[in-house]
């Protein structure tokens, strides 16, 4: 299932917020972790974290296709609603 759908649903978004914020905070080279924490902002529309975080990702496993386009994803919305 895509992580943003599940995370969207609105019971489960405040908490994969803080599950995804306290194991960056756990494991702060973890890109899985940024990856969650990614979604979880994409979920909440905030795209210019959402890039912030994304770019994190890059950054640690600079192969993660998957973050690569949700990081070109979140910088496009994120323009688009300046």
């Amino acid at each position: 299932m895509d992580a943003v759908k599940e995370i969207a649903k609105p019971a489960r978004f405040e908490r994969a917020l803080l599950d995804a914020a306290q194991c960056v905070n756990l494991k702060p080279k973890w890109a899985k972790g940024y990856y969650r924490l990614g979604c979880a902002l994409e979920a909440a529309k905030a795209y210019k974290e959402c890039a912030s975080v994304f770019a994190k990702v890059v950054e640690l496993e600079p192969d993660n296709a998957e973050a690569s386009g949700r990081l070109l994803k979140a910088l496009h919305r994120s323009a688009r609603f300046r």
